[in-house]
């Protein structure tokens, strides 16, 4: 008999893509408003417990999705952008560069109870 897991040969559910895409959107859109990784990363968590509160979610498993999702030295990265109209384009393209200093945390884009 068989212990741990079955596996699973690289095969993913629908709804762990559908995480990745979100989690990546917030994580994104913290760093681009000047949130360094630390502080994103945990934007990034609050972000998904307040959209989708019963979705699970750890601060270690965002930061698999962002080292999955945004792997140092790739070509093209999964992007997810906000339309005007309240829908969200999925694409494939360069990474975001993020700036390395700072901004305010004032102008954080969610709120600032998303800033822990």
């Amino acid at each position: 008999m068989a212990r741990g897991r079955k596996p699973a040969h690289g095969v993913k559910k629908t709804h762990i893509l559908f995480r990745l895409l979100w989690i990546l959107y917030a994580y994104d859109k913290a760093r681009s408003a000047g949130m360094g990784y630390t502080k994103a990363l945990a934007a990034a968590e609050a972000f998904i417990r307040d959209v989708f509160p019963g979705m699970p979610i750890s601060e270690t498993e965002v930061k698999r999705i962002v080292a999955l999702g945004r792997p140092r030295g790739a070509a093209e990265v999964w992007l997810v952008k906000e339309s005007g109209n309240g829908s969200y384009t999925i694409g494939v393209g360069p990474g975001p560069k993020y700036s390395q200093r700072p901004k305010r945390w004032s102008k954080f884009v969610f709120s600032e109870a998303y800033n822990r």
